[in-house]
């Protein structure tokens, strides 16, 4: 398993989204650019990670909620 199935299933999280490093150096909160968001369903369906920052989420009343 890699490790970011692996976070989601620790954390209960719901998916994570691959964002751009300099979003989380220069904001260490949201709105950051999201290039890329996959739900813990879908994860083991990519043909690639991208090697870029990531922030695990989960839906909470309809909304993301980044952990």
């Amino acid at each position: 398993m890699n490790y970011y199935m692996s976070e989601m299933i620790r954390l209960g999280a719901d998916g994570v989204d691959f964002i751009e490093i300099g979003e989380l150096i220069k904001h260490n909160q949201p709105p950051y650019h999201v290039l890329l968001s996959v739900r813990k369903d879908d994860f083991n369906k990519l043909s690639s990670i991208p090697k870029t920052g990531y922030k695990f989420w989960k839906f909470k009343n309809g909304h993301k909620e980044y952990l």
